[in-house]
C-alpha cells in the first residue's frame, strides 16, 4: 500500500503487472500476464490472438482469481478495426463488449 502525507496519511492502491508477448509465427500471438495488486492475490492471464486469413481475428483468454473465460473476433478493414467479445464468469455469467475505431496509418 502506497501512503500519502505523513499527518492522517491516506492509503493508495498499487498494482504491479508483468507481461509477456510470444510472436510463434505470423498468425499465432501467445500473451501472458502476472497482475499483483499489494492488498490482494496475484491474477495470472493468458490469452492468445489468430489470424485466419489477414483481416480477420480470432481471440480468447483465460484469467485466474476470479476464473474467467474470454474470447472474441476481429475485423480490419480498410483502417476500420471491429472488435466484438465476451467474457464468462462462474457467477455473473457473460459481458459482452464490443468496439471500433480508425487507424490513421
Amino acid at each position: 500500500m502506497v501512503k500519502i502525507g505523513s499527518v492522517n496519511p491516506e492509503s493508495l492502491p498499487a498494482i504491479l503487472k508483468f507481461a509477456l508477448a510470444y510472436k510463434v509465427d505470423e498468425d499465432l500471438l501467445i500473451l501472458v500476464e502476472y497482475e499483483q495488486n499489494i492488498l490482494s492475490h496475484g491474477i495470472v492471464k493468458v490469452g492468445m490472438e489468430y489470424h485466419l486469413i489477414e483481416q480477420f481475428f480470432v481471440r480468447g483468454g483465460l484469467s485466474s482469481n476470479p476464473n474467467l473465460l474470454s474470447f472474441g473476433l476481429g475485423l480490419k478493414v480498410n483502417g476500420f478495426n471491429i472488435d466484438i467479445g465476451s467474457n464468462y464468469h462462474q457467477t455473473l455469467g457473460f459481458s459482452p463488449n464490443a468496439s471500433m475505431y480508425y487507424d490513421l496509418k
